[in-house]
């Protein structure tokens, strides 16, 4: 859903609600208690695309980041394969890590090359950028899983409500199988259990798609605060500079890593009084999103 705002408006982009401590303030209660209040989709990815929009509609996550981390998306299509962590239960399994495994390059570039002859055996060119961030590129004419799911957004929650889905599931999911078993016997993972870290088990599929023409964002111009690879890369491919979190011009800021309210009054007194003075719209991950006109009483409320 896009919400116009003013051009110099600003954005902050929030985890859920439930992962932040503590209270707001009276005076945030009450800014937030007086916004324009937009339901939303939840989940990391519906939040990336509120502010926005690849060319064709599409999320091709794994073509947008890989072009931004190596140069070479390309005409390509390309799938995320990330080494995750999944624990099996009486009933089924569950996604427990993702993008915390603490792999090393040597770790990933031999677990890599366990699984590769799988790959390679369907024409799939498997590598990496970091350690843990995989990718596959896939050959011409080759039918992609056309429903897969972020592992941000699956994280903890039964393995098989999040398995690829569409008219080649069943090829997807026995690639994901053998890399699993794979995975489970190398001596990387074992010598990793050994010392109490978790293992890299599986791999996940997600962010299918090719490198859009053009990405649009709901922010016209300025710039974007982030550290995160894949915001960094939608924000440049839409033309927009990336900075710091710190920085006090940027026109949307990424707070997702936020585990206190505190950070949030924070970032909005940093801001106070011009960097918002036309607007500024507060996006949780959980929905909703909170369209905020500072009343005359923001000012008093910032310097206490």
């Amino acid at each position: 859903m896009r919400v116009d705002l003013a051009a110099s408006a600003t954005g902050l982009l929030l985890p859920e609600r439930r992962r932040l401590s503590g209270q707001p303030s009276p005076g945030l209660s009450r800014l937030m208690a007086r916004a324009e209040r937009f339901e939303c989709l939840q989940g990391e990815q519906a939040q990336l695309q509120r502010w926005f929009h690849p060319d064709g509609g599409a999320w091709p996550a794994a073509a947008i980041q890989r072009q931004a981390e190596a140069g070479d998306a390309g005409e390509g299509y390309w799938l995320r394969a990330d080494p995750v962590h999944v624990r099996a239960e009486m009933a089924g399994a569950r996604l427990i890590a993702w993008d915390s495994l603490g792999l090393s390059a040597a770790e990933a570039d031999a677990l890599i090359d366990a699984i590769a002859p799988s790959f390679g055996e369907e024409g799939i060119d498997i590598g990496r950028t970091t350690p843990e961030c995989w990718y596959l590129r896939l050959p011409p004419g080759m039918v992609l899983p056309m429903r897969t799911t972020a592992p941000g957004d699956a994280l903890g929650e039964d393995l098989f409500t999040h398995l690829p889905a569409g008219d080649a599931a069943g090829r997807w999911r026995r690639l994901q199988s053998e890399a699993q078993i794979l995975l489970t016997q190398h001596p990387v993972n074992s010598a990793r259990w050994s010392r109490g870290e978790p293992t890299a088990n599986s791999v996940w599929f997600w962010g299918e798609g090719r490198y859009p023409a053009s990405v649009r964002a709901w922010i016209e111009r300025g710039c974007v605060a982030t550290r995160d690879p894949q915001l960094a890369a939608l924000a440049r491919s839409a033309g927009l500079g990336v900075v710091g979190e710190d920085d006090g011009q940027a026109n949307l800021v990424d707070l997702r890593a936020a585990r206190h309210w505190d950070v949030l009054e924070r970032a909005l007194v940093a801001r106070v009084p011009g960097a918002i003075a036309d607007g500024l719209m507060l996006d949780f991950e959980d929905a909703p999103r909170l369209r905020c006109r500072p009343p005359r009483w923001w000012h008093r409320w910032s310097r206490v």
